[in-house]
């Protein structure tokens, strides 16, 4: 399993750098498009007109091969983390599962309807040559999720 080294560094992609120049690349790439650098994850909170959205974003890790196992080591940030739209990359799967939720409102005393996504970022890479098809993992579509966040009403809405 990953473990943080540093914050925003594991084991995987950047770690040999980090521990031999002390460099992290995601962090100067950061500075240099003036963003802020998240580490390994982070919240983000987007405001559409006056809807608010709270994402959490993360690296992710997960020794999964099969699609509806990489979307539960997605699903299992919920158990400690809210939000309303979880991202999760590292298995380079591209999936959405949009989960419905009833929730009890204290200041209204009634039962509302939400629901969260999770979201495998997915990837660009190839399958032919790859890292994955060495490994006889299955091949995966490449590209990235597309999500609308709605401002006239709290709605979220996403494509894979």
């Amino acid at each position: 399993m990953t473990q943080p080294l540093a914050r925003g560094v594991t084991k995987l992609h950047e770690f040999r750098i980090w521990k031999e120049t002390g460099l992290k690349f995601s962090k100067i790439l950061a500075d240099f498009l003036k963003v802020p650098y998240g580490g390994y994850s982070c919240f983000i909170k987007l405001k559409v007109q006056k809807q608010n959205y709270i994402i959490h974003a993360q690296h992710g890790s997960s020794n999964a091969w099969y699609p509806h196992t990489k979307l539960t080591a997605a699903m299992r940030t919920a158990q400690h983390t809210d939000a309303d739209v979880y991202l999760y990359g590292h298995v380079h799967e591209l999936l959405s599962l949009k989960v419905p939720r009833r929730v009890f409102d204290l200041r209204s005393r009634t039962v509302k309807r939400d629901k969260k996504y999770f979201v495998l970022t997915g990837s660009f890479l190839e399958y032919e040559n790859s890292y994955a098809e060495r490994k006889n993992m299955y091949p995966t579509q490449t590209g990235v999720a597309k999500l609308k966040f709605f401002g006239d009403r709290w709605d979220v809405h996403c494509s894979t």
